[in-house]
């Protein structure tokens, strides 16, 4: 099976689990900034340090650019859901 086969076969199962659009991108396409980290301490998130998913328990965008710059092909998943009311 061809790189290309195994994006898509991948992107079909991301839609399969509830994606609302998937695309393989080349790792070179991606802009890693670091000052994306900022958006979640000015003005402090409230899950800041609280979730696993959020800084400062996750990697720095340095060492995230380090990792993705060992692949070619990432896949971009968007995941529609409902807005919620701020309050």
């Amino acid at each position: 099976m061809e790189i290309g086969e195994h994006l898509q076969a991948l992107c079909a199962n991301a839609t399969v689990y509830g994606a609302s659009k998937v695309a393989p991108v080349p790792t070179h396409n991606i802009v890693v900034d670091p000052r994306v980290n900022f958006k979640c301490q000015v003005p402090l998130c409230k899950y800041y340090g609280r979730s696993h998913i959020c800084p400062p328990l996750v990697m720095s965008a340095e060492e995230f650019s380090k990792v993705l710059a060992r692949y070619s092909f990432a896949i971009m998943v968007q995941i529609s859901l409902p807005a919620q009311e701020l309050g």
